[in-house]
């Protein structure tokens, strides 16, 4: 029989080892891909964000991202990830999932979805923008 306890301890050593992450180089970082991507509203509260699909072609599970934006003739922003979410529209979710470390990292060899919170109402004013991957961390993986 599992205990309330040693089940709290073990996700709290998980999320503990996902957070000591070491930082990427940049030959890494290049193996880091925006496959797809788009501003709109995210989340079952429509807040505006990024949604964003990475591909992670490093031998890292990837703990955390920080992207730049441009949005027009601007300066970039930086703007850091470490939360991998997503909320499929129109789908009500009833819990969280059962792994805590899922929503905190991008797995090797593996693309994932997710949203974040950012409002940029000068995209909506249909001003071109671009992004990409200037950093990132992650655990080595074996």
């Amino acid at each position: 029989m599992q205990g309330a306890t040693s089940d709290v301890a073990a996700k709290s050593i998980k999320v503990a080892c996902i957070r000591s992450s070491v930082t990427l180089t940049d030959e890494d970082i290049k193996h880091l891909k925006v496959s797809s991507g788009f501003y709109g509203t995210v989340g079952m509260t429509h807040t505006p964000g990024f949604t964003a699909e990475v591909k992670n072609e490093t031998g890292f599970i990837v703990t955390e991202i920080t992207f730049s934006i441009t949005i027009g003739d601007g300066p970039a922003e930086m703007y850091r990830v470490d939360n991998f979410n997503y909320q499929e529209p129109g789908v009500i979710y009833t819990g969280l999932n059962p792994d805590p470390t899922y929503d905190l990292r991008i797995d090797p060899l593996k693309s994932k979805q997710f949203q974040f919170s950012l409002d940029r109402p000068e995209i909506d004013k249909k001003k071109k923008w671009g992004w990409s991957i200037v950093s990132a961390k992650g655990i080595v993986s074996n």
